[in-house]
């Protein structure tokens, strides 16, 4: 497990407004000096993020075999899937959605607590986020550490139909980090994800979203998971018009 220690929660919310930036939102104008700090330094998330995950120990990135111009846009979901919605770690930091969420979600600091919760509701929709919300919420307060090691096995992306299918096999460990309970684990564990391409509502001047973006709408460790039917022309309108939130 990387070295955590609580002064890192000071890089998350500088590590959430690099990736917003990257996602094509706009931070506010001090995370933006921020980024540019962080990407020069590389402890912030966003560009320096994904591109790290190429050159660490596990020495693998499983979005490589997609290319930028890859005629059905695979790279971009590969990217918003592992390194945006997923995450991982960086220097002790987590970075992405999930896996600050999991280390973040219950922290007593008030900023980084609502920060990981409102990032994590970006990358996972209903019925996705239910699941995890309850096991965070169900967590006495606190810090945790998170490790995980992420491996895509396989990618679909339908364009017409603005839907992803994937599937990955994921290991988590998340303790708290005062006494090393706990709190959440997978070894291996096998996850089936589907994914909409939507246009996410904009809170100006402090989030901005330019372009559609994928988003986690089913994840689980049954086949179920990965719905080929599922409706992300539908689902999009509904977040749209805010039927959906």
């Amino acid at each position: 497990m990387l070295a955590f220690s609580k002064k890192n929660y000071k890089n998350v919310i500088m590590s959430y407004e690099c990736g917003n930036l990257w996602r094509g939102r706009m931070p506010t104008v001090g995370a933006q000096i921020a980024c540019a700090a962080a990407l020069f330094s590389g402890l912030g998330g966003g560009v320096q993020a994904a591109e790290a995950r190429q050159v660490t120990a596990d020495g693998l990135d499983d979005c490589a075999p997609y290319t930028f111009n890859s005629p059905n846009g695979e790279r971009r979901a590969c990217i918003a899937l592992i390194e945006n919605a997923i995450g991982h770690v960086i220097l002790g930091v987590p970075v992405g959605a999930r896996a600050p969420y999991y280390a973040y979600g219950r922290t007593s600091y008030d900023r980084v607590k609502g920060g990981a919760k409102h990032h994590f509701e970006t990358r996972y929709w209903p019925p996705a986020r239910d699941n995890i919300e309850k096991e965070v919420e169900s967590w006495p307060r606190g810090i945790k550490a998170v490790d995980n090691n992420i491996h895509l096995l396989a990618l679909s992306v339908n364009q017409k139909a603005n839907r992803t299918l994937a599937k990955t096999r994921e290991s988590w460990q998340v303790v708290d980090i005062d006494d090393g309970t706990p709190r959440h684990s997978e070894s291996g564990q096998i996850h089936y994800y589907t994914m909409c391409r939507v246009k996410l509502p904009s809170d100006p001047p402090f989030e901005i979203h330019l372009l559609p973006e994928w988003v986690v709408v089913k994840d689980s460790p049954y086949k179920k998971g990965r719905d080929p039917k599922f409706n992300c022309n539908a689902f999009a309108a509904k977040v749209k018009k805010g039927i959906i939130r």
